[in-house]
């Protein structure tokens, strides 16, 4: 009987021990790739919920901002007036200011403003808008400005 297993040893017994080695090379070749993967694939799903948490989604107003004599104002349509309030956030120029108050009534858009306001604006000729006051110091002139109208965190999408 040992002789029988001899023969099927020295038959097929070099050519498993080659094939079990190349196994195990691909496995643990495989592994170290597939774990490659896996970290990668747990670091970019940690990216995510951090900035989920931490991030933030804004729906912004693009206008600009008029400032004359270190008063800042921004012409806002009437339709988008309703969307705006005191406190909100007003970006202009990478940086951040704030609204301070809204007028009351509106005023139409005519010669006494200037044609690039209108125009960067958004605004045209006989339209009627709000003016809304700004918190800081500027520079006299026009720039463009963003108001800043909804800030969402994106866990809020899954969460809600």
């Amino acid at each position: 009987m040992t002789e029988f297993f001899q023969t099927l040893y020295n038959s097929f017994g070099a050519a498993a021990e080659s094939l079990y080695a190349d196994l195990f090379f691909w496995v643990i070749n495989t592994s170290i790739s597939a774990s490659f993967l896996v970290a990668a694939i747990v670091i970019l799903l940690a990216g995510v919920v951090v900035w989920g948490f931490i991030g933030h989604l804004d729906t912004t107003l693009p206008t600009a901002v008029v400032c004359e004599n270190g008063e800042a104002v921004i012409y806002v349509k009437e339709a988008d007036a309703e969307k705006i309030a005191v406190g909100m956030t007003v970006r202009v120029d990478d940086k951040e200011y704030t609204v301070s108050e809204i007028s009351a009534e509106p005023k139409r858009v005519d010669d006494t403003m200037s044609e690039y306001a209108i125009h960067a604006s958004g605004l045209t000729a006989g339209e009627w808008v709000y003016a809304v006051s700004l918190n800081g110091d500027f520079a006299d002139g026009v720039q463009k400005a963003e108001i800043v109208i909804e800030r969402i965190s994106p866990i809020s999408f899954i969460l809600n």
